[in-house]
């Protein structure tokens, strides 16, 4: 593909008239535009016809020559189009249909940058590198690695490439020039403070048209930047140029909002910043560009994105950017204006001198010299690496049966420059595995550029055959199941003859031990887990033989409970040669029918598990010495010895007569014996016999006692009195015996003095007896308590607990609490209200009855809540002024924290100042918390409310001209209105109404009834409802319609 990086194209004009002159009919010219095209070779070029005369009676028809040859005869068709292949001048002729004698012509070129020939290796190997030269054409060369843009990679006829690795293209560019003709548009002036006619703070931007034919600038754009420190940022709004513009001419655009080419929005330069410009065509190439501030090192990663196209500057500037310190100079505003006769893409194209926009700059005149360039591919084509597939997979039984590696099972490898790739054995690698064990074997395929890729074939070991047992041993028949000899070792063969592992197992006894068999199975397993078919042999087991056993110990006993229930345990050595542990069962016990002594004899039969059977016996003898047993009977009194029963009818006295044989021992009385001393209370012994039934005897004795005459006295019970108290002793004397106290009494109620045992003495009729009782003397309580606070914030909760102690125990507690009475030792609750310093008094009771009071002075402390209260400069703020200053009237408070609702950072200040979002309208509850020493708090709120400020701008003019600016006429809203309340119309000079709409949105185009108005002067009327109120707005206003 060729590209043609600029056209070159000029205009002449020829008169010619051929044949007699008819002033009311023919041409009387014809004119080519362009005239000179410079096209590159293999592209079209086309040139559109105007004729010059008179045909009013007929059409204009048109014929091209080359030479003496028509190659487009004549027809109505006003343009030519053709692709040469070298530079060829052509000749246009021009008549009317009606008058056909008379005609015009004029020559018209086609200017062709022939394609070059390239000469090189154009195929070449992987990572090598190939040089290219060009001839055959004229003008210089330069070579470029893209069809537009790209980098320049070699600036002479010769280029040699780096070492390529794929196909890659590389496009020669041809250079060519006319001196004189053809060109394209370029930025003239660039002014950062101040357009001739503003107010001194306007930027703006100029561009010309310095060559004398129109350039096609249908879909170019001027953007410029908007950042002074990085360099790719550029703004959002861009200049859509016409579609053509005119020879030698200029326009401009401003930021300046009021003037008729208004940007659109804020071109964001400054003087002393870094800034720059830039015209793309309709393909997002760089057409021209101008910098300053920018040095070549920051320039170099320019690179912005712009419609999803990124931009790079290319040859279009070279170096550091103009110097920024272009803008007033001695009152008079200057501007970065291009200056000389040639496009050289550096900062000497540009000085700083006073402003001339709209005018052609001071140095500057149409007339340029321009050059253009063809760019022509040529393609090197990289050998890649051969292609080939993994050989068909293995699949063998044991290792030894892995064939050796063989080339041929590589049957499809190809390349693109060998045409019989190498292929080479590289190696085995096994996975480690085994049953399966993967081998990956690796063949190479490799072309003479030395590129190659690896193909693999997986060999599976897997053997899947089990071993062969050998023949197993004959059967064989034992007594006991441990007879079973040892299992022997029985060989086995495998396919692999890989060692294995050979298992013998013995089944379970199967029948019993008496005539059972046991199964012995061998089996085999190879490494893979493979398993031979089993083999057996049986073992059978018969037992004939009786077991063996001694006979028991015999043993004496006193009585025949004694003698043991029979345990076949106590038969010694008992055996068998199968049986681990022959059955002793018990056969029987015989008496001699005798006693005192009886013999037993006790048999037990031992039986192994085949039902061999062997019997012993175990004697016992029989013979009670032992006396029965029994305590002496329980004492007893009587008043009289007339009351004492007789002996032989008391035997029942002896309760607990016993023996080890005899169940009920006989008990008789065998005498009584006294000791005759009656007044002092007479004592007989009386005894008893207790008989078993082999006569073994044992003699109890009871106590009988005859009581003396008595002479009762009670002191009376121990008493319990408080310190200081008074007490009065009344023993209880029934026979009226005279008495006498220990320490002596006085009469009536006295008080100890301390605790005091008193002991009273009674004499009757020479018999005495005495009895004492106890005043104990209790201290009264220690009183103390505790509260669980004392102190906080009113109203305050104070749990109290009593510590008071007292000998015999705290009965209760009675509380006096700011003049309240409250009961119970703890804990005790009482909420004190209000502030202030409290006592608190506590009197405890003993269980004995004796009280004490203790007071604890200013004993609790409340605090009083402190009172939170604030005053605002003002709570109606509008988004113009959110600023308020709050006065901090509370009481009681030594700290605080505000909260102004609007996501903002809470603060302590006492008297704060605070500015709330301006963005929005709303309202926002302030909160002030008021904090006491001990932190006691209180809450406050206030309210304030930010009003949205209606903001709105109506524009007095628009140019609905088609172009990229000022196309309808609209209000612009920033804040205050309600879009869902609006209505706009437009009257003419009439007062009719042209135009309505209820969207804010939705601009006037201008035009009524589908056409476009008249310039001039129209009416309007606008109606819309404001945002946070009820209130209706009507505005109205005039606008001029310009074109």
């Amino acid at each position: 593909m060729k590209n043609l990086t600029q056209l070159i194209s000029f205009v002449s004009l020829v008169f010619l008239t051929i044949g007699n002159t008819n002033a009311q009919c023919g041409a009387t010219g014809v004119q080519a535009l362009p005239d000179t095209i410079l096209i590159c070779e293999g592209d079209a070029g086309t040139t559109n016809f105007t004729a010059l005369g008179d045909c009013s009676t007929g059409n204009w028809e048109f014929q091209v020559t080359q030479g003496a040859s028509v190659v487009q005869p004549w027809s109505t068709t006003a343009s030519f189009t053709a692709s040469p292949t070298a530079t060829t001048t052509y000749t246009v002729f021009a008549r009317c249909s009606a008058c056909p004698a008379t005609t015009a012509q004029s020559n018209f070129l086609f200017d062709v940058l022939e394609e070059p020939t390239v000469t090189g290796n154009t195929f070449i190997c992987s990572g090598s590198s190939t040089t290219l030269t060009a001839s055959g054409s004229t003008g210089s060369y330069e070579w470029y690695d893209a069809a537009t843009g790209g980098n320049l990679v070699g600036s002479s006829p010769s280029f040699t490439t780096p070492n390529l690795t794929q196909d890659t293209t590389y496009w020669v560019g041809v250079q060519g020039t006319v001196t004189g003709v053809g060109g394209s548009i370029l930025i003239t002036e660039c002014g950062v403070e101040g357009a001739i006619g503003g107010s001194g703070s306007e930027d703006y931007i100029e561009i010309s048209n310095l060559y004398n034919t129109p350039i096609n600038t249908a879909g170019w754009r001027v953007v410029v930047s908007s950042s002074y420190t990085n360099v790719n940022s550029f703004n959002s709004t861009m200049w859509m140029l016409p579609n053509s513009f005119t020879p030698c001419s200029m326009m401009s655009r401003t930021d300046n909002s009021q003037a008729a080419n208004y940007w659109g929005n804020n071109i964001f330069w400054n003087p002393n910043n870094n800034s720059w410009a830039m015209i793309l065509d309709d393909q997002y190439n760089v057409v021209d560009f101008v910098c300053w501030g920018w040095s070549a090192a920051q320039l170099a990663s320019f690179a912005p994105v712009i419609n999803g196209n990124v931009i790079t500057l290319g040859s279009e500037w070279t170096g550091n950017g103009v110097p920024p310190n272009c803008g007033t100079v001695g009152g008079v505003q200057h501007s970065m204006a291009r200056t000389g006769s040639a496009d050289n893409n550096n900062a000497g194209d540009f000085i700083c001198q006073p402003t001339s926009v709209d005018l052609v700059n001071p140095g500057l005149n149409c007339g340029w010299t321009a050059n253009a360039q063809c760019r022509f591919p040529t393609t090197i084509t990289v050998d890649v690496a051969p292609t080939a597939s993994n050989p068909t997979t293995i699949n063998v039984q044991c290792i030894g049966d892995v064939p050796a590696p063989d080339v041929t099972v590589v049957t499809d490898e190809a390349d693109d420059f060998t045409a019989t790739p190498t292929v080479t054995f590289i190696g085995d690698v096994s996975d480690g595995q085994s049953c399966p064990e993967t081998i990956t074997r690796t063949y190479r395929v490799e072309d003479v550029c030395g590129n190659f890729i690896d193909v693999e074939q997986l060999i599976v070991v897997q053997d899947t055959q089990g071993p062969v047992m050998d023949t197993p041993p004959a059967a064989v028949t034992v007594e006991c199941i441990g007879d079973i000899p040892a299992p022997t070792t029985l060989g086995y063969t495998d396919n692999c003859d890989a060692p294995g592992t050979v298992t013998s197992t013995d089944g379970p006894l199967v029948g019993g031990g008496c005539g059972g068999t046991v199964t012995r199975t061998w089996t085999a397993t190879d490494n893979c887990g493979n398993v031979s078919t089993p083999v057996t042999q049986v073992f059978t087991i018969t037992d004939t033989t009786p077991p063996t056993a001694g006979a028991p110990a015999g043993m004496n006993v006193e009585c025949v409970s004694d003698i043991p229930v029979p345990d076949g345990s106590v038969v010694p050595n008992v055996a068998d040669n199968c049986s681990a542990q022959p059955t002793v069962s018990h056969g029987g016990d015989v008496s001699d029918g005798q006693s005192c002594p009886e013999t037993i004899t006790r048999t037990y039969i031992v039986t192994d598990d085949c039902g061999n059977t062997t019997s012993v016996d175990q004697v016992f003898v029989v013979n009670d010495v032992t006396p029965p047993t029994a305590s002496n009977p329980i004492p007893v009194s009587y008043p009289l010895i007339t009351d004492v029963p007789a002996g032989n009818m008391s035997t029942s006295e002896v309760y607990d007569e016993a023996d080890n044989c005899t169940a009920a021992p006989t008990v008789t009385w065998v005498s009584d014996v006294s000791d005759n001393d009656i007044c002092a209370g007479e004592t007989i012994t009386r005894t008893f016999s207790v008989t078993d039934d082999c006569g073994n005897e044992t003699l109890v004795t009871q106590l009988i006692s005859i009581d003396p005459l008595p002479v009762p006295i009670n002191a009376g019970p121990d008493q319990t009195i408080c310190e200081g108290d008074l007490t009065t002793l009344a023993p209880v004397n029934p026979m009226g015996a005279n008495l006498s106290w220990s320490p002596a009494i006085p009469p009536g109620p006295f008080n100890p003095g301390a605790t005091t045992t008193y002991t009273v003495t009674a004499e009757f009729n020479g018999c005495t007896n005495t009895d004492q009782m106890t005043v104990f003397v209790e201290e009264p309580p220690v009183v103390s308590f505790v509260g669980d606070l004392l102190q906080g914030c009113e109203p305050l909760t104070v749990n109290f607990i009593s510590t008071s102690t007292a000998s015999s125990g705290i009965a209760s507690c009675e509380w006096s609490i700011n003049g309240e009475t409250l009961t119970g030792c703890g804990p005790v609750a009482y909420t004190f209200p209000e502030g202030g310093n409290y006592d608190v008094t506590l009197t405890s009771t003993s269980n004995t009855g004796c009280d004490n009071t203790e007071t604890y002075t200013d004993y609790i402390y409340v605090e009083s809540t402190p009172v939170a209260s604030f005053g605002v400069s003002s709570n109606q703020l509008s988004t113009l002024e959110t600023g308020v200053e709050f006065f901090n009237t509370s009481v009681g408070a030594v700290t605080y924290e505000w909260d102004f609702d609007d996501n903002s950072e809470p603060t302590n200040l006492e008297d704060p100042t605070h500015t709330f979002p301006a963005s929005d309208g709303g309202s926002y509850d302030v909160q002030l918390i008021a904090y006491s020493p001990l932190g006691c708090v209180d809450t406050t709120w206030v309210t304030i409310s930010v009003d949205v400020e209606l903001l709105y701008f109506v524009p007095n003019a628009f140019t609905p001209d088609n172009d990229a600016y000022n196309q309808y006429f609209k209000p612009v809203f920033t804040a205050g209105f309600d879009p869902y309340d609006f209505n706009m119309k437009i009257f003419n000079r009439w007062g009719e109404i042209i135009w309505e709409s209820n969207d804010a949105e939705v601009g006037w185009d201008g035009t009524y009834g589908g056409e476009v108005v008249e310039d001039g002067t129209y009416s309007w009327l606008i109606e819309f409802k404001t945002a946070y109120s009820d209130e209706r707005k009507r505005v109205t206003g005039h606008v001029n319609v310009l074109r």
